[in-house]
């Protein structure tokens, strides 16, 4: 993924210190790689405490592979844990199943389990900021060990840790191990449950957020897998809920909510105001494609720009290097960012065919970034209801003549839902685009009607739609 510079312009060339920087601390990929690298020690101890950690959770049993069984494998996975400076807190090593050999109908069935939208953790903000609720965070450690295994997985011993007496057998898998994939579906059924036994009940718009509301005391949790936001409007009961849950699990308690999936959050103590940036996580994609230094775009994109090629010899570039881009993008236009969403959507549509002059684009997206990395979500208490504003472009895209829709929706003073998509079908008037972009935004609206009403703030009327 180079940068392309101009014909006849000497290239600047930002790779080099990068690897410089990152060269000293390498994440191993294989068990062979960490235990001959320059960080051994620390790789070792990590997989030892990993180790004993399933051993204490009481994870397998050593058993004999019964006929007809297939025992599947095991690998370890390495990962570096930084603050949001980028420094090494700790080396972690997870030991995880080959669910990838695992056959349907014989070790695993369902393997379903919900995740929260971006957007209603959003909703879930400006609701605090209007209703004065109080946010704390809470990880549930090692989630999936939390548990039980409901269908028979046998796997083999893990390598540097093979009991030298009993080398041939194998592993009964006891709990939810990390890597089956039935192993999401059993933690959530495990959460649901736990929750539920605390007086909450999920939403059926979001399953995956919880309410629980009496004595005028308004308490919701926003379940990310085993990330968790808690809300209440008394502090006391917030300070009580996760009592409860550390009862019922090892966690570990953030305190009032800063970072959550990448994203970092301040509050202001007096007006309960929330602002909602990923300067960090900026920080560290211009690094990790060699741009820190490159000059700023006033724009997302240069004004008119066409994904189809304009030049017949225009030159392909790596598939697998471009996908990785567009995907590191379309997760920070899907968080904080709506303002690059339009931008990353056009040349997502290039991800099996990408050329020069398309990752050159992604490449101004990054230099946009550069210059606006400060830029954050800012919820403050408005007094007013969700409102809607929908547009459409009309043959916006020059190679099928389809249009774009898009949408935001604005609650607490800030978007907190946000969509730009191509449209399935050829609008023949700018009014029939504008119509279909209209239906798109109906339905959102529908939604989130329905979904504020569950979580005890209902919104009176209908949400408006401005076009």
């Amino acid at each position: 993924f180079v940068r392309t510079g101009t014909v006849g312009r000497p290239r600047k060339v930002y790779n080099e210190l990068n690897v410089m920087i990152d060269k000293p601390v390498v994440t191993p990929a294989s068990v062979t790689e960490a235990l001959s690298g320059p960080n051994a020690e620390e790789w070792r101890l990590a997989m030892k405490k990993e180790y004993d950690a399933l051993i204490k959770n009481q994870t397998w049993e050593i058993v004999e592979l019964p006929k007809g069984q297939e025992a599947i494998g095991s690998k370890w996975v390495f990962t570096i844990k930084r603050d949001t400076n980028g420094n090494i807190q700790r080396f972690k090593a997870r030991l995880v199943a080959k669910g990838c050999s695992q056959r349907f109908g014989v070790n695993y069935q369902e393997t379903f389990s919900p995740v929260i939208r971006y957007a209603n953790i959003r909703l879930v903000l400006a609701l605090a900021v209007e209703n004065k609720l109080y946010l704390h965070q809470l990880d549930v450690s090692s989630a999936y060990l939390n548990s039980d295994l409901n269908d028979d997985v046998y796997m083999l011993q893990p390598k540097c840790f093979i009991d030298g007496k009993r080398s041939d057998k194998v592993l009964k898998l006891k709990k939810s191990l990390y890597g089956l994939k039935q192993s999401g579906r059993e933690w959530n059924a495990k959460l649901n449950s736990v929750l539920r036994s605390i007086g909450f009940s999920s939403c059926i718009s979001e399953p995956c957020i919880y309410t629980r509301h009496s004595d005028d005391v308004k308490s919701l949790i926003a379940v990310y897998v085993d990330d968790l936001i808690i809300g209440s409007s008394d502090k006391s009961v917030l300070l009580n809920i996760k009592y409860e849950l550390s009862k019922k699990f090892e966690v570990t308690d953030g305190g009032p909510l800063e970072h959550f999936l990448g994203m970092e959050f301040t509050r202001d103590g007096e007006t309960g105001a929330i602002q909602v940036g990923q300067k960090q996580y900026i920080i560290n994609l211009l690094r990790e494609y060699g741009m820190e230094n490159c000059k700023c775009a006033a724009t997302p994109l240069e004004p008119g720009f066409q994904v189809n090629c304009t030049n017949s010899n225009c030159r392909k570039v790596d598939k697998t290097e471009y996908q990785s881009a567009i995907g590191t993008l379309i997760y920070l236009a899907m968080t904080t960012r709506p303002d690059i969403l339009h931008s990353v959507v056009k040349l997502s549509q290039r991800n099996n065919d990408p050329h020069v002059e398309h990752e050159s684009a992604v490449k101004h997206i990054m230099r946009y970034l550069k210059g606006t990395m400060d830029y954050k979500l800012h919820y403050t208490k408005s007094y007013k209801p969700v409102e809607c504003y929908v547009d459409a472009d009309w043959g916006g895209d020059a190679t099928d003549r389809k249009s774009f829709s898009g949408f935001v929706f604005v609650a607490a003073n800030c978007v907190f839902s946000w969509e730009s998509k191509k449209q399935s079908v050829v609008a023949l008037s700018s009014t029939e685009s504008e119509y279909i972009a209209l239906s798109v935004a109906a339905k959102e609206a529908s939604y989130v009607k329905k979904l504020l009403e569950e979580l005890g703030f209902p919104h009176h009327g209908p949400i408006l739609l401005y076009n």
